[in-house]
C-alpha cells in the first residue's frame, strides 16, 4: 500500500508542477495573493466535501488542527508567491529544497525521536547533490542578458523568502505528523475541509478590507484570471489536496526522516518528467539517477 501512496504522490507532483508552470502566475499585490487563496480554498472545500461523502466529523482537537493548518497555508502563499520577483525559478528551487530537507530531518530527529542512521544521512546528501547538479548547469547555459536581470532582483530578499517557505513547509509536515499519530482525529477529510473554510473566510474578509468593500472591484479582480487560469488553479488545487491526504497516510506508517528525502526525490523526478514533456529532450540525466538511488536506499534501512 505504501508503494501505491508514493506512486500517487509522484503523479500528483507531475500534475502540480505542470499546472504551475503553465499558469505562470505573476502577482504584485496582496489582493492577488488573497484571490489565489480564495479560489484554491473554495475548490478544496468542494473536493473534501466529495471525498468525505458530505458527512463531516469534527471535534475540538481536529478543529484546532484545522485552524493551525489554515494559518500555515496562508503564510505559504504570502512567502512563496512573491519569491519569483527576486529569484529565477532555478535559484528558488535550490534554496527551498535544500532548506526544507534539512529542516525536515532536524524535526524528525528532535521532535519525534526518529532514529538517525548513516543511510538516512547518505540519502539526504544524495538529494542535495541531485538538486545542485540540476541547478548549476542551467545557470551556465542561461542567456547573459537574462541572467543579468535575475541578478538585479535583490537575491538576498529572495533567499529569505525561500527560507521562510521551507520553514512553513516543514511546519506543515510536522503538523501532518501530529495529525497522523493523534487518535482524536478520526476524519482527515473533514479536518482539511474546515481548514479551507477558515481560509475562505479569512480571504474574503481580507479582500473586502483591501478593496474597501467595493464588490465591483472585487469581481473585476476575479474576472481577470480567465478560463485557462481557473482551469490551472482548479487542477493544481485538486492535485495539492490529494497530496495533503497522501502525506497524512504515509506519515501514519512512516518516519519524517524517510518521507522527506523520498518525497523530495519524487518531486525532482516529477519536475524532470515535466521538463522532458515540454522540451522534448532530456537535459541532464544525472539528477534523475541520483534521485532514484536516494529512493532505493530507503529499502536498506
Amino acid at each position: 500500500m505504501i508503494l501505491f501512496y508514493y506512486s500517487a504522490l509522484f503523479f500528483c507532483s507531475i500534475v502540480s508542477t505542470f499546472t504551475i508552470q503553465k499558469y505562470g502566475r505573476a502577482s504584485k499585490t496582496f489582493t492577488d495573493i488573497f484571490v489565489f487563496a480564495l479560489i484554491t480554498s473554495a475548490v478544496a472545500m468542494g473536493f473534501f466535501s466529495v471525498t468525505s461523502g458530505f458527512q463531516f466529523e469534527i471535534n475540538a482537537r481536529a478543529f484546532g488542527y484545522s485552524a493551525v493548518f489554515s494559518v500555515i497555508c496562508i503564510l505559504s502563499h504570502f512567502l512563496s508567491i512573491p519569491t519569483y520577483r527576486y529569484l529565477g525559478a532555478g535559484e528558488a528551487q535550490i534554496y527551498k529544497s535544500s532548506a526544507s530537507l534539512i529542516l525536515s530531518f532536524a524535526s524528525g530527529f528532535l521532535l519525534f525521536k526518529e532514529k538517525f542512521t548513516p543511510i538516512s544521512l547518505i540519502r539526504a546528501s544524495i538529494m542535495l547533490a541531485a538538486i545542485l547538479i540540476l541547478f548549476f548547469p542551467k545557470r551556465t547555459k542561461e542567456d547573459p542578458n537574462k541572467s543579468g536581470k535575475t541578478q538585479g532582483k535583490k537575491p538576498i530578499a529572495g533567499f529569505f523568502l525561500c527560507l521562510g517557505t521551507a520553514t512553513i513547509s516543514c511546519a506543515s509536515t510536522i503538523t501532518s505528523k501530529y495529525i497522523a499519530i493523534d487518535d482524536a482525529v478520526t476524519n482527515t477529510n473533514s479536518l482539511f475541509f474546515f481548514t479551507n473554510v477558515w481560509m475562505v473566510l479569512f480571504s474574503v474578509l481580507a479582500l473586502l478590507v483591501l478593496e474597501k468593500c467595493n464588490l465591483k472591484r472585487l469581481f473585476t479582480e476575479l474576472s481577470t484570471i480567465g478560463r485557462s487560469g481557473y482551469a490551472c488553479i482548479v487542477t493544481n488545487t485538486v492535485a495539492s489536496n490529494i497530496t495533503s491526504l497522501l502525506g497524512v497516510l504515509i506519515l501514519a506508517v512512516s518516519n519524517v526522516s524517510y518521507y522527506a528525502p523520498v518525497s523530495g526525490a519524487l518531486a525532482l523526478l516529477a519536475s524532470e518528467a515535466v521538463d522532458i514533456a515540454v522540451s522534448r529532450k532530456l537535459r541532464n540525466p544525472i539528477p534523475m539517477i541520483l534521485a532514484i538511488v536516494a529512493i532505493l536506499l530507503g529499502f536498506f534501512e
